[in-house]
């Protein structure tokens, strides 16, 4: 006997399994070993399945039952099209024509399904327009339904050879690899009912594979049970394209930055540092990011007098030169917009110490000024020079003549002592000329100063106080320029000190590296090993404002004659020891003496073998 379940009225006792026991309109009940199984489903009967069971009481007799299935998309719309035929077929044949009441009922019923079929064609036009694939299973994994996008975009065939398959049942659209990750995913998502979100790559039916990001989430049927899994893909892969190259670029400008010699900062519109690159953090000896710029940098209870960050937030680029109250140092700072997506805008400052800067602009200009007085100098004094001899060579020849007992044989030795003066003068204009050559000898410092100091001519009133500690490595230099040059800058120590007093001269060895010579970067030519020759009085010092013109040719602030004023004792020596690849640096306090510091390279490759020029 058939029985068919979408239409009978056995008893039937549901269970949490899905599973059914049933009676017969006989009233007897199946035995256990007749009994099937059945998932119950809302919704329409659909197709119809049949299944037979042999009856072991009365053999030869069997049981047949039609059982309905799940009804597809497809199916909900062929059975409310059949609906609709039934209707209008009632509305027009005159013997089917209902009475009044249940022609209203009727009428009721039909609406209802006119609005479902309308929302039915409404979520289908919404779920194919989505552009993200979506696609929904039951629990057992197999698709029930998809939009276009997932069809199409994703597995290239058309929603009807997706319903009704599993992951596995598509080989050629999805890998076996990939299928056996999703079927995790979803089994997971199955144990723990929820919301699901992870990414993972996924070929595409143009056989490229894309990133997506997966958002699933489980849905219940009528009784409260998971029934399945509806999922939405969201295609990622440009915005990761976009993360990597945004991520690239950030570390490509951060290394740019964090490479640079310059301290930089940026700064937000409220003024306050949101990065520093490592130059500015070793500048300020701290990381003071979230911290006030004006605060951290110069020491200022408010916005920098000089801040340009009005103009910045206008898009232009300030540079501005700024001596910082907080270190005394003078710096170009140059000011950047940054623009943000939310409008805006940031500030990026650059701080070059134009400190080191000015002291090789003043090295250039000084350097600059002693080559054209040692051109200038160079022509007259190599005129100057042959007209001593002729001079000497005269004023000797009339000497032997001359008898001794002559009072005018006086006369003839101060013109000789005078053009010997000028002839010492004479050298001292070549040392500013190209073609006076060093003459390089190996020499003890220590002893260079103290023979020095034996030859040097001194009243009583000054004092001479050496300190040479044993073991000075030797220099190469041509000692009788440095004998001048130590002579000149005695001389002015004497002429310092009217009344007397002590001059102190220490010798020390000094070695420079990268840090330490960084007051001397401007003078020093290489790091390495040097000879420091001090020369210190207790004169009255020499005040600020001349301290930087002392080594200018013919500079003096002594009355000018023959005797003294001539403004060449310094320069001369500057001249000299730069041609031997050192420097001189002086420190003086105006009322408190002044220093004189010689650098000289000890190293032999260090000084040039070349001419002074």
């Amino acid at each position: 006997m058939p029985i068919d379940i979408t239409s009978c009225k056995s008893d039937y006792k549901r269970r949490a399994t899905g599973k059914c026991s049933m009676t017969h309109e006989a009233g007897q009940q199946i035995p256990t070993e007749k009994r099937f199984s059945l998932r119950v489903v809302p919704g329409f009967a659909g197709t119809a399945t049949e299944k037979t069971f042999e009856n072991r009481e009365n053999p030869g007799k069997s049981l047949r039952i039609v059982m309905a299935k799940r009804p597809s998309y497809k199916d909900l719309l062929a059975r409310i099209a059949e609906l609709e035929s039934e209707r209008v077929e009632r509305h027009t044949h005159p013997s089917l024509r209902p009475s009044p009441s249940l022609q209203a009922m009727i009428s009721s019923q039909t609406t209802t399904r006119q609005e479902l079929i309308d929302q039915l064609r409404f979520i289908r036009i919404l779920f194919d327009t989505v552009p993200n694939p979506i696609f929904y299973k039951n629990k057992e994994g197999v698709y029930l339904g998809c939009n276009q996008s997932f069809s199409m975009q994703i597995l290239g065939i058309s929603p009807e050879d997706i319903v009704g398959r599993t992951l596995f049942d598509l080989p050629e659209n999805i890998p076996r690899e990939l299928a056996e990750i999703y079927f995790r995913q979803d089994q997971e998502l199955m144990r723990q009912p929820g919301k699901q979100i992870y990414d993972a790559k996924v070929r595409c039916a143009d056989g490229i594979f894309r990133d997506f990001i997966f958002y699933k989430a489980t849905y219940m049927d009528y009784s409260g049970e998971v029934a399945g899994i509806i999922g939405l893909m969201l295609d990622v892969t440009e915005r990761k394209k976009m993360q990597i190259a945004l991520k690239e670029s950030e570390e490509k400008y951060r290394s740019m930055m964090e490479s640079m010699n310059d301290a930089v900062y940026i700064c937000s519109p409220d003024y306050r540092i949101s990065y520093m690159n490592p130059k500015m953090i070793q500048k300020i000896g701290y990381d003071a990011t979230g911290q006030l710029c004006y605060k951290v940098l110069h020491n200022l209870e408010s916005q920098c007098p000089w801040c340009t960050f009005s103009q910045v937030r206008k898009g232009k680029i300030t540079e501005v030169e700024v001596s910082s109250p907080k270190d005394g140092q003078t710096y170009i700072i140059t000011n950047s917009p940054i623009f943000h997506h939310d409008g805006s805008i940031s500030k990026m400052t650059i701080y070059r110490d134009k400190t080191n800067r000015k002291k090789v602009e003043e090295e250039l200009l000084k350097a600059r000024k002693i080559e054209a007085t040692g051109v200038f100098a160079g022509c007259i004094a190599h005129d100057y020079n042959n007209l001593l001899l002729t001079i000497l060579g005269n004023l000797l020849m009339l000497k032997k003549e001359m008898p001794e007992s002559l009072t005018s044989r006086t006369l003839l030795l101060e013109a000789e002592a005078a053009a010997q003066k000028a002839a010492r003068l004479t050298k001292r204009l070549l040392a500013f000329t190209h073609g006076d050559s060093l003459a390089l000898e190996r020499h003890d410092p220590g002893s260079l100063i103290e023979n020095l100091v034996k030859r040097t001519d001194h009243e009583k009133k000054y004092t001479l106080d050496l300190h040479i500690p044993p073991g000075l490595p030797p220099v190469y230099v041509d000692s009788g320029l440095i004998s001048m040059a130590m002579g000149n800058i005695i001389t002015n120590a004497k002429e310092a000190m009217e009344s007397g007093g002590i001059i102190t001269i220490s010798v020390n060895n000094i070695c420079f590296n990268e840090n330490s010579a960084q007051v001397l970067s401007a003078s020093i030519d290489s790091h390495g090993e040097y000879v420091c020759i001090d020369v210190t009085d207790q004169g009255t010092g020499i005040e600020e404002e001349v301290l930087p013109k002392i080594f200018d040719p013919y500079f003096s602030t002594k009355q000018r004659g023959t005797q003294k004023g001539l403004g060449l004792g310094l320069s001369t020596s500057y001249s000299i020891i730069r041609k031997h690849n050192g420097t001189i640096l002086v420190k003086s306090t105006h009322g408190a003496g002044t220093t004189v510091s010689i650098y000289l390279p000890v190293n032999i490759s260090t000084p040039s073998l070349a001419s002074l020029g």
